[in-house]
């Protein structure tokens, strides 16, 4: 009864911003499929999913009995999640409706989705781009509007059937594949036409002062892009007086200057009252880049979607305040605009509830720019940002009565929310984070996570939901897969304000071989972990000004870059560096091998912790150390100190209780104290044929039981993760394990002390 309740409350609160866990218009099961589906008319998305175990699984024909053929002149999104193998032959094919999909499928048989002429967007957020790994099948793409194909796995594959070697792509798209690897020699055995050798590049952007790191595919645009949530315009010189004008990319390092950025959300009292975002607009960047100029720009909003975090123009659910169109001002000002500089704001009102004050909303900026010559037009965007009407109630009324801003009326209008009982969904700090980690451990119960291995986020998470039948309280992600895109970002916002965690680790690159001093060249670090430092290379190695001590800053920048994103985002992270450094040598900064002794791993953390706290200021980590168990006193080899350290762990694959885990837990205790938090930071079966879930918990049950209290664990992805093992339901179904509405509990109780 506990688990239902709180599950029930965990759907109530969420619905807002997730509405095919209850409000579907319709639903269904494919007939001889272990497929259910549901079908949301007012964002026109169907949701496919199954959580069946017993084997091959596919998704059905829209046809088949039980499908969802009536809906398919009007499906505009399409979802494909869970344990589904394959989408059907023909399954969505002439569904003219459709725009986009999102797909976690490795197979697509014949004519998967053949003749869906409005198909522009696969696993991608740009226009005409299809992102697609697996098995590929005869037409499978074919009659879309998907002109760009990249494979984000290099052993995908193209397979004939009864057909022959079709082309299973639109005609005339370009594909992009690596040469050499299984795709690129299997598209040229089927003759596809227009195949690309792929590239990536990475740019570094100077903006602010601050340097960030983007990563573009050969064929993809650097014309006014998106850098650190601002709309931007580049420049080949740091004093911003010559256009960057080429689209194809290269390594390179320019220089921006901000076209428009959304400079935050407030509470709107005057003339109207809702909840209102404010923008800064500067044309000059744009008149400066010779050969283009501004068309449009405005600001667009619509309700938050846990899944879809997309805000975009063209969406049917997206509001838009058009301030400026060829060449006239047509909305609002906030001032009189001058010397090129505008500023507006767009607000949203009519929320008179309780349920409309809490519901989140999406905001961005938007600009439509004209190309001189060509007259084409395309859209760029800022940075998106999340808000509730409660939550800036909040805020707005705490900076009120503490600086006497606002008047009487509008104090009266901004409490009124708060008067109504609409509850501002928080986002916790890193204490608080602690805190609550720390009545975790000390009650029985534990929050069970898994590594997404690349996934994204929003998907992973209804994927979650979907098998489980509750969201996970934790996710772990690893900069080895690549950085986070402004989606994703906003998705963990609002995963963390419903009482979601969030742990970082990186499978970081050696620095001290030569060819691995530029870092992060890449969407994902494809040689991670490989190299080792020299005895004489490790003082170097955090000693200031040497050569290798700039490669450790380098291959640091992606985690530097994407956790100031995350704090931006008031995001705390639980980070977990350099992880089993007690390990036998498997890393290249194991004390178990590779010329590491244990003072020059202290002497890295505290590198590592002091340049990343306070030479790049990052305020929101919780740094945790997880080495490999070890009897005895040997997990705390290598422990820097409480003063660099805030959760203790180790990383722990098999299936049977062993007494190191119980040694290594008292002997970081030891040295961490007696208040320091415990985690299974990773843990794995080690590939065991027929160990579930359930026998999981029981394992978990049995380490509590001999006296080591855990706060969380984390499943590592592949054999080892909670939807590969089975039962995950019942698993997470159990008093034992803790569910995000539960852990959200925690957070709620922490909140009535501010």
């Amino acid at each position: 009864m506990k688990k239902l309740l709180l599950l029930l409350s965990m759907l109530l609160v969420m619905c807002s911003i997730f509405a095919v866990c209850v409000f579907a218009d319709a639903e269904g099961t494919v007939s001889g499929q272990h497929t259910d589906w549901k079908y949301i008319s007012s964002t026109r998305t169907l949701y496919v999913y199954s959580s069946y175990e017993g084997g091959h699984n596919e998704t059905g024909r829209y046809g088949d009995e039980g499908a969802w053929g009536a809906y398919k002149d009007e499906i505009e999104h399409v979802v494909i999640l869970g344990k589904i193998n394959r989408v059907t032959y023909n399954a969505f094919q002439d569904h003219t409706a459709l725009k986009s999909v999102v797909s976690t499928v490795s197979s697509y048989n014949t004519y998967a989705f053949f003749g869906c002429t409005n198909l522009v967007r696969f696993n991608s957020d740009v226009d005409g781009v299809a992102n697609i790994k697996g098995e590929i099948r005869n037409g499978a793409f074919r009659n879309t509007g998907l002109t760009t194909v990249r494979f984000t796995d290099n052993s995908s594959t193209l397979v004939a059937d009864a057909y022959g070697n079709c082309d299973p792509f639109q005609a005339g798209a370009t594909v992009y594949a690596t040469v050499g690897t299984t795709i690129y020699n299997s598209l040229v055995n089927f003759n596809v036409k227009n195949v690309v050798a792929d590239a990536t590049y990475t740019v570094k952007v100077v903006l602010d002062g601050t340097t960030h790191t983007i990563t573009y595919k050969k064929g993809e645009s650097l014309t006014f892009p998106t850098v650190n949530g601002k709309l931007v315009a580049l420049f080949s010189d740091s004093a911003c007086t010559v256009p960057y004008t080429k689209d194809a990319c290269e390594n390179v390092t320019l220089y921006a200057k901000t076209v428009m950025e959304l400079v935050g959300t407030e509470v709107r009292c005057a003339d109207y009252q809702g909840l209102r975002s404010v923008y800064k607009m500067d044309e000059n960047y744009v008149l400066a880049s010779s050969g283009y100029e501004i068309y449009e720009f405005g600001a667009l909003s619509r309700a938050q979607d846990l899944l879809d975090t997309d805000l975009e123009y063209d969406m049917r659910t997206a509001k838009k305040f058009k301030v400026y169109v060829d060449g006239a001002i047509t909305g609002s000002v906030l001032t009189i605009p001058s010397g090129g500089i505008t500023d507006f704001a767009a607000t949203i009102t009519g929320q008179s509830s309780v349920e409309d004050a809490e519901a989140d909303y999406l905001f961005r900026g938007y600009v439509i720019f004209r190309n001189k010559s060509t007259q084409e037009t395309f859209v760029r965007y800022t940075g998106v940002r999340e808000q509730s009407l409660a939550n800036a109630a909040d805020a707005t009324y705490k900076v009120a009565v503490s600086e006497g801003l606002l008047s009487s009326d509008e104090l009266s209008f901004v409490k009124t929310m708060l008067d109504k009982g609409a509850t501002p969904h928080y986002m916790y700090t890193k204490g608080e984070l602690k805190t609550a980690l720390t009545n975790i451990y000390n009650s029985s119960t534990y929050a069970p996570g898994e590594y997404l291995s690349g996934a994204d986020v929003g998907a992973w998470l209804l994927k979650a939901y979907l098998t489980t039948g509750e969201y996970p309280a934790i996710i772990a992600l690893d900069f080895k897969d690549g950085g986070l895109t402004d989606k994703e970002i906003v998705a963990l916002q609002e995963y963390v304000e419903n009482g979601g965690m969030v742990t970082y680790s990186y499978h970081m690159i050696c620095p001290c071989p030569a060819d691995h001093g530029e870092g992060y060249t890449g969407t994902k670090v494809t040689n991670w972990c490989s190299g080792t430092c020299t005895a004489a290379n490790w003082q170097a190695l955090y000693t200031e000004g040497t050569d290798y001590n700039a490669r450790l800053k380098n291959i640091l920048e992606i985690a530097v870059d994407n956790l100031q994103k995350l704090e931006d985002a008031g995001i705390p992270v639980l980070w977990r560096p350099y992880h089993e450094h007690t390990g036998s040598a498997w890393f290249w900064w194991c004390i178990g091998g590779r010329n590491i002794s244990a003072d020059h791993f202290v002497n890295l953390w505290k590198y590592t912790y002091n340049y990343m706290e306070n030479t790049k200021g990052l305020d929101n980590l919780v740094w945790v150390i997880a080495p490999s168990p070890a009897s005895g006193n040997g997990a705390a080899l290598g422990y820097p100190g409480n003063a660099y350290v805030d959760v203790v762990g180790v990383d722990w694959y098999g299936t049977a209780y062993s007494s190191a885990i119980k040694d290594s837990h008292d002997a970081l205790r030891n040295v961490a104290g007696d208040d320091a938090i415990f985690a299974l930071t990773e843990f794995g079966c080690n590939g065991a044929e027929g160990f579930t879930c359930t026998e999981q918990n029981a394992l978990m049950k049995t380490t509590m039981n001999n006296g080591v209290k855990i706060a969380y664990t984390i499943n590592w992805s592949g054999n080892s993760g909670m939807f590969a093992t089975g039962n995950a339901k019942e698993y997470m179904a159990d008093a034992t394990t803790l569910g995000l509405a539960e852990v959200k509990a925690y957070f709620n109780a922490i909140y009535q002390d501010r």
